[in-house]
């Protein structure tokens, strides 16, 4: 003797109501997934090789340099040029911009401005002072935003790059 309610089979006016259904919901997936790409970065633009997202939806994409760009060193006067865009700025419109060796050692160090209002999207440019002696070879650039709180990292971004002769 069974316990419990009967098992329900669907009758077939249910598996011919559903059918059509699944195949709508396919087409409907398909539908956003590709009205998702509305939201995406302009077409062209590369996205930073590494970023986090932090609280409230913060995310920093750095256009600027591209993933794996050469940049000679010889025409670095004033330092590695960076530019992006943040999605929320950060307190007082300043984020921390660090160049580091393929050992982690840092390379330069300098504050990036984002042209937005606190709280608001929108660009960043400037550009990050390297240390004299700076030798050729693989390194990172990262920006991030810093807690003004206790100077932890909030969010961030890097892209890999190659400084040459």
């Amino acid at each position: 003797m069974a316990f419990g309610p009967a098992p329900v089979r669907p009758s077939t006016d249910v598996l011919a109501f559903c059918l059509p259904l699944r195949r709508f919901g396919f087409l409907l997936a398909w539908l956003l997934l590709l009205g998702l790409g509305a939201c995406s970065p302009a077409a062209g633009t590369t996205v930073s090789a590494t970023a986090t997202l932090g609280p409230g939806g913060r995310l920093i994409v750095i256009e600027s340099p591209r993933p794996n760009a050469t940049i000679a060193l010889a025409g670095l006067a004033g330092g590695v040029a960076v530019s992006g865009r943040v999605t929320v700025a950060p307190f007082e419109a300043t984020l921390t911009g660090r160049v580091y060796d393929a050992r982690g050692t840092p390379l330069g160090l300098g504050p990036i401005h984002v042209q937005a209002e606190a709280g608001q999207p929108g660009p960043f440019a400037g550009t990050i002072p390297l240390d004299a002696g700076v030798a050729p070879g693989p390194a990172t650039v990262e920006i991030a935003e810093l807690s003004a709180r206790d100077g932890s990292v909030v969010v961030s971004a890097s892209v890999p790059i190659r400084l040459a002769r």
